[in-house]
């Protein structure tokens, strides 16, 4: 988690500002004091700012999170269970419910939004890149096993007609997925071509003679 320090006229003063500038709960921080600091007097004596080390409690993070969540539902008008599971440095959100369709999108385009959201608010408060992966009811299940039947179809294609196959636009992760499932094979290439958000895989016959 995120350590920062931080200055204010008195230890409390500093504590208040981090409470503040990063709407955190007193019980979410850790405070190590490096320096109590000390009032001037009359002029004859320097004032000296108090200083502090905050560390924020993974409890914070997942507030946080959830907060996040619950607003861009409140957006959707969807209401979902919220599951979050920390794994090394990757943070597992998991909606589940019903009717959240909305909350995917044509080809998980608005799911790869509230992803890209999540994953900013998340390395705010991380001191080391934290990648964040929402699924919302299995549909990243559902859609790997739809990337390997268009992975396999363009494959098909490529070897019969032997021209090239552009595929739809596709998320990045998805298009690592299709470059991953055809580099097998010696006589495919895959590559992306086009600018975000409508990148795409195009996959070509490659003539090994």
């Amino acid at each position: 988690m995120k350590v920062f320090e931080v200055t204010g006229k008195t230890v409390r003063e500093a504590i208040q500002e981090v409470l503040y500038k990063y709407d955190l709960q007193e019980d979410e921080i850790e405070v190590q004091v490096i320096e109590k600091g000390k009032r001037g007097l009359l002029g004859l004596v320097k004032a000296r700012a108090a200083k502090i080390k905050v560390k924020l409690k993974e409890k914070a993070l997942e507030r946080k999170l959830k907060s996040l969540i619950n607003t861009l539902l409140m957006y959707f008008h969807a209401d979902a269970d919220i599951s979050i599971k920390e794994k090394e440095h990757k943070v597992l959100v998991e909606l589940s419910g019903k009717n959240l369709g909305i909350l995917i999108g044509r080809h998980g385009q608005i799911l790869a939004s509230i992803q890209h959201i999540l994953n900013m608010q998340v390395n705010n408060l991380t001191s080391t890149r934290m990648n964040v992966y929402v699924d919302v009811d299995h549909y990243n299940e559902y859609r790997e096993d739809k990337l390997e039947k268009i992975a396999f179809y363009a494959l098909e294609k490529v070897r019969k007609t032997r021209r090239k196959v552009e595929l739809d636009p596709m998320q990045s992760w998805e298009r690592k997925e299709i470059h991953r499932l055809l580099s097998a094979y010696p006589y495919i290439h895959t590559y992306s071509e086009g600018i975000e958000p409508y990148r795409y895989v195009v996959v070509e016959y490659v003539d090994k003679k």
